[in-house]
């Protein structure tokens, strides 16, 4: 796909374009990438740009300064006619990066931003529209490139060697200059498909991923999925009348969504502080399939009515409501003490006016006293965890319960059916990985914040401005499209907490580790009737669940390719690690009973029975360095993943990103010899970040004391 343009030949060919809000787009993919080095001036960091790649339509041009970029941004705009009614959208992956380059060389009309620099989208005063392909994409361009199905364009990698250094004299390599312009085509060739996946039209692509799921969501509950994308008309009838009364019912207070947040909580990631940095024989996994989706189609404990409030409930009618309501408070509990060693539910980020208390890894073993905020189904989980001497609860909001609206439970299965079928089954990859992302978003966009700060670009200086709770409310309350109410997001993972709770109590001394939707632990067999029960018990879920809401129970279970069934919300059996080490939440080590292929950073595969799982580092990095140590020192490679253990930049994968918001001159001798004048007016300053895994002093006696007790406790049972 060589085919270039040079910016003084462009045209005024008259190309498609569709109107939006009054405003006309050019029908056309467009993609924008730069290439920077990194350095440092004595003790001060520096960084500029050495080449660039603008596409349009398939064509490319080049350039080195960005003098040449804003000569190419004017010649774009005569041929086409640009200005701030009538934009082409250019598409950067990963906009923030570019951003802080180039928004002191352009002037800008409007900035929108989800967070201070972080814009998804811009306009210049040359009437074109920089959008983020990353927060559309989800992947980095490696991954976005593979997905391709129509417009297959290989992203290079490994053809840059970003330690040396560059400036716009610096001649590139054929090599390098593939790199650059595979940038650009691969980019080109995913806006592309973009395009054509919603109706040939550029103005339906959503700004974000999540706005996939959004579109569908709220057409299969206003409409049961009659309208498609792009269209102005409602479909209105039964459905759209029944699910708008149900919005309608479903307000929010600002005080009751404040308590909300308070009292919303992830997924339960921890290791059991017993078996942190032990190494473990057969270890076992089960994973929730689809956790969260699976909570939203077969549970009925969320809230469905509009809420009641009761300030100082006496502790009788606060139990008799959880009980029999989906409930949210704050409590005060005195006499807080951990009834299972060596896991703790209770989050110490989530607790106020604490009073001689004792953690483990951010999780509360005891305390005289503390506040916090729950739901009824986390009350149940912490007195399955914790003897508490006392209890007051206050800020009491009850809710009527029930099963989310059919038309929403129907939507997801209808995702969750798609990412079934569609697995593996060849020609349909991008289709399936837009399913199984749009399936995995339907919790997300369901606790989206309500009052989000707003972030404004104005006179080359970000700031941020508070948005006005009361008013937020009273539009989100009001709102004619809103399918969602943020409290169901909070009892989503609630319920996939209690369900790992069961699970953690079911293993007792045997439980290892846990990771939102998953357990580890020893000796399968002997839990195998927990979890047998366990899905017999998700079966009976299902069938209440499809007779309830008169949907098709194979709806709960798609087949594969192969014919296979997969029901959703069983605990799966992932296989058995040969061995396992943990040292905390996301951080773990394991060795496979079989070698397996592993993809490296260099692209080169091999095969190990090695995997490694630490937040902050990357294993395709990390493992062929580990393994070439190991090998190098003849050790045991188990003993590289422990405290104190250091992983350098080329380990990690992982970038330091500095804002310099400073001009910058001077001279750089690139790393050929030759010398060249620079000027940046902003720039990011990148370095290769080090990991050291750390603990706390505390944790770390937590962790000495507890595995002191385990082995007196095993020690007794052998004498018993």
């Amino acid at each position: 796909m060589k085919n270039y343009f040079r910016s003084e030949n462009i045209t005024n060919e008259p190309y498609i374009t569709r109107k939006k809000k009054g405003i006309e787009y050019l029908n056309l993919s467009s993609s924008f990438d730069i290439e920077t080095s990194s350095f440092y001036e004595g003790e001060e960091k520096r960084a500029i740009l050495y080449a660039f790649v603008f596409g349009i339509n398939g064509k490319l041009v080049f350039g080195r300064t960005w003098e040449d970029f804003l000569s190419i941004c004017n010649d774009v705009q005569k041929a086409y006619g640009l200005n701030e009614k009538k934009r082409l959208i250019v598409y950067i992956h990963n906009e923030g990066y570019e951003f802080q380059f180039m928004r002191k060389w352009l002037e800008w009309l409007n900035v929108f931003a989800t967070d201070e620099r972080k814009p998804c989208k811009a306009l210049s005063s040359f009437g074109i529209e920089f959008r983020d392909s990353y927060i559309l994409s989800g992947m980095g361009l490696a991954s976005t490139a593979k997905d391709l199905t129509k417009y297959k364009i290989e992203k290079l990698t490994g053809e840059l060697d970003y330690s040396l250094l560059r400036h716009s004299k610096t001649k590139l390599t054929p090599n390098e200059w593939h790199y650059i312009e595979n940038d650009g085509l691969s980019l080109m060739a995913f806006i592309q498909e973009e395009i054509e996946r919603n109706g040939n039209n550029i103005t339906n692509i959503p700004l974000t991923k999540t706005g996939y799921v959004r579109r569908y969501a709220r057409n299969m509950c206003y409409h049961n999925g009659q309208a498609g994308h792009g269209e102005r008309r409602k479909v209105k009838g039964r459905f759209f009348e029944s699910y708008k009364k149900i919005m309608q019912r479903l307000t929010i207070e600002p005080l009751e969504y404040l308590l909300a947040k308070e009292v919303f909580q992830g997924g339960f990631t921890h290791a059991n502080c017993f078996n942190v940095g032990l190494v473990f024989d057969d270890v076992a996994s089960m994973d929730l399939t689809s956790a969260y989706p699976a909570s939203m189609v077969l549970d009925d404990n969320y809230p469905m009515g509009k809420g009641t409030f009761v300030q100082f409930p006496s502790p009788a009618f606060a139990r008799e409501k959880c009980k029999y309501y989906a409930c949210m408070f704050r409590v005060a509990m005195k006499g807080v003490r951990s009834k299972m060693k060596g896991d703790n539910f209770l989050s110490f980020s989530k607790c106020r006016n604490l009073k001689n208390y004792e953690i483990d890894n951010g999780r509360i073993m005891e305390a005289e006293y503390l506040e916090t905020s729950l739901t009824n189904i986390d009350l149940e989980i912490l007195e399955a965890f914790y003897e508490i001497d006392n209890i007051a609860f206050f800020d009491f909001w009850y809710y009527p319960r029930g099963f989310l609206p059919k038309q929403f439970i129907k939507a997801i299965l209808g995702l969750y059916a798609d990412k079934t079928t569609l697995k593996g089954i060849e020609g349909m990859e991008a289709e399936y990985m837009l399913k199984k992302g749009m399936l995995n978003s339907t919790f997300g966009m369901s606790v989206t914040s309500i009052d989000f700060d707003n972030q404004i670009y104005e006179d080359d200086i970000w700031s941020s401005e508070s948005s006005d709770l009361g008013e937020a409310i009273e539009k989100y309350n009001n709102s004619t499209s809103r399918f969602l109410f943020y409290p169901w997001g909070v009892f989503v993972t609630a319920n996939v907490r209690k369900t790992i709770a069961r699970a953690i109590l079911n293993l007792g001394d045997d439980y290892i580790y846990a990771d939102t939707d998953s357990v580890k632990f020893t000796h399968l067999e002997k839990h195998k009737k927990f979890f047998d029960d366990y899905n017999a018990f998700i079966t009976r879920k299902i069938a209440y669940s499809s007779d309830f809401n008169k949907l098709d129970v194979n709806l709960f279970k798609p087949k594969d390719k192969n014919g296979l069934e997969h029901v959703i919300g069983v605990f799966d059996y992932e296989g058995t690690y040969k061995r396992f080490k943990t040292l905390g939440a996301k951080r773990y080590f394991v060795e496979y009973p079989e070698p397996h292929k592993f993809k490296c950073k260099d692209g080169k595969t091999i095969e190990t029975p090695y995997n490694l799982t630490i937040s902050g580092v990357n294993k395709s990095s990390a493992i062929p360095t580990l393994l070439e140590k190991s090998k190098e020192e003849n050790k045991d490679i188990f003993d590289y993943f422990d405290i104190g253990m250091v992983y350098t930049a080329e380990m990690t994968g992982k970038q330091t990103h500095t804002y310099c918001d400073f001009e910058i001159k001077g001279t750089l001798t690139d790393y050929r010899g030759v010398k060249a004048r620079y000027y940046e007016k902003s720039f990011i300053h990148l370095e290769g970040a080090t990991y050291k895994m750390t603990t706390t002093e505390e944790y770390s006696e937590v962790i000495y004391c507890e595995q002191l007790e385990r082995k007196r406790r095993r020690e007794e049972r052998k004498i018993k």
